[in-house]
C-alpha cells in the first residue's frame, strides 16, 4: 500500500503487543519501515512471522529484544535500526510501559519498593531514555520528525489503588512536555497520547 508513510522510518517501543503492536501493524500497512523493540522475544518472533505471512516486505521490519530501562541497550538499538533501515528516523512511538503486578488492587501503603521500582523504572526512566536517545541531534530526520509518548489518562489525574502507575505516567508527561519545548527549535514535534 502506498501512502505518505512510504519511505519513512519509525521506531516503536513495546511494539510487539497491545497498542504498540497495533501501531506497528498500521505503519507497516501504510508502507513505512519500522524498528520494533520489546522485552518479549516470543512476541517479536511472532510479529516477524506475521509480517512475512501477511505479504509485507520483511526488509521493512527490524526487531530487537530491548529493555528501555537500559539506556545503552536502547541507544545501540537506535543505531542498529538506523543502519538496518536506511539512515535517518522519521519518528518514534514510545509505547513501552508497565502497569505493574497489582494495578487496581493495592493502596499506596500496600505497594512494596520492588513494585514501585519496577513501575517507575519502566514508565519514567524508560520514557527518559527513549526521549533522550531519539531526540539526540543526528538521530531524527529534521525538520518534520515526531516523537509520540504514550501515557495514560491517569497521567493527569488520580488513580485509586494505582498511585505508583499514576505517578509514573505523570513523570512521562512532564518529560515529554519539557522535551517538546527543547526539540521544537529543531523542527521536531513531541506529542503525548493518553488512552
Amino acid at each position: 500500500m502506498s501512502s505518505s508513510f512510504s519511505g519513512k522510518v519509525y521506531i516503536v517501543t513495546g511494539g510487539a503487543s497491545g497498542i504498540g503492536l497495533s501501531t506497528t501493524r498500521a505503519l507497516l500497512r501504510r508502507g513505512a519501515a519500522v524498528a520494533v523493540c520489546d522485552t518479549n522475544q516470543a512476541s517479536l518472533a511472532k510479529l516477524q512471522a506475521e509480517t512475512i505471512q501477511g505479504g509485507s516486505d520483511a526488509a521493512r521490519l527490524f526487531t530487537r529484544q530491548v529493555d528501555i530501562t537500559d539506556r545503552a541497550a536502547f541507544q545501540a538499538f537506535v543505531s542498529a535500526a538506523k543502519e538496518a533501515l536506511g539512515g535517518s528516523i522519521d519518528g518514534c512511538a514510545n509505547v513501552a510501559g508497565t502497569a505493574g503486578r497489582r494495578l487496581g488492587h493495592e493502596t499506596i501503603w500496600e505497594v512494596d519498593d520492588a513494585e514501585y521500582d519496577a513501575i517507575m523504572d519502566c514508565n519514567a526512566r524508560g520514557a527518559f531514555h527513549v526521549l533522550a536517545e531519539t531526540l539526540r541531534p543526528g538521530v531524527l530526520r529534521t525538520p518534520g520528525a515526531s516523537v509520540v509518548q504514550v501515557s495514560s489518562m491517569y497521567g493527569s489525574r488520580a488513580f485509586p489503588k494505582g498511585s505508583v502507575f499514576s505517578a509514573s505516567k505523570h513523570a512521562g508527561i512532564g518529560l515529554a512536555k519539557s522535551a517538546a519545548v527543547e526539540a521544537a527549535t529543531r523542527g521536531v514535534r513531541v506529542n503525548i497520547v493518553s488512552p
